[in-house]
């Protein structure tokens, strides 16, 4: 984690996520992240992402601009096998950050962000705290997953960890509006 996220750390809830981006106006990419809870910056809670790893560079470029996510290039190969499990494997330059096998199950329901009230986002990037607040929708299900590594220099020791609920999303769109600017790191107040 950044000093930032250390020094507003509360806990909470952490996640691991793995995004395939059919379309986005960045164009298609896959996407890795680690949010390890939430922090309270600036007079505001939300949720931080300490790792985030991207398959193309205009998301890189994007993600850090736009919203403060520290972005790293990665190579991604998310393979389709026999009974519906999906193997995912990320590298950087040839080492592993993560790889997993994953099975959806069949049953979904609804999903919106409209129904959770810490749908928001807080970074750092150089001098300047964003805060998002993301929305998103589709139908939300249970998978599980097996098989999970990570790379220490790369990613959080995750396969340490049993995974309160591992979910998956169908019909999925997200939609990130401009980030407004908290403070400058020197002004800002917790």
């Amino acid at each position: 984690m950044q000093d930032f996220q250390h020094q507003g750390y509360k806990g909470w809830l952490g996640a691991v996520m793995l995004m395939d981006y059919v379309s986005s106006p960045a164009g298609p990419y896959q996407e890795l992240l680690f949010i390890p809870g939430l922090i309270h910056r600036g007079g505001k809670l939300g949720f931080t992402v300490s790792k985030i790893y991207t398959s193309t560079e205009i998301s890189q470029q994007s993600g850090l601009y736009n919203w403060g996510f520290p972005k790293e290039h990665a190579h991604f190969e998310w393979n389709q096998k026999s009974g519906g499990t999906q193997h995912i494997k990320v590298e950087h330059n040839g080492e592993l950050i993560l790889e997993s096998e994953i099975n959806k199950k069949t049953l979904s329901f609804p999903f919106s962000t409209k129904l959770l009230p810490l749908n928001r986002l807080i970074q750092q990037a150089g001098d300047n705290f964003f805060f998002t607040r993301p929305r998103a929708s589709g139908r939300l299900g249970f998978a599980s997953v097996h098989d999970i590594s990570a790379g220490s220099s790369f990613f959080p020791p995750v396969q340490e960890r049993k995974p309160l609920a591992v979910l998956s999303f169908r019909n999925f769109t997200m939609e990130f509006p401009p980030a407004s600017v908290l403070s400058s790191y020197p002004a800002l107040k917790q």
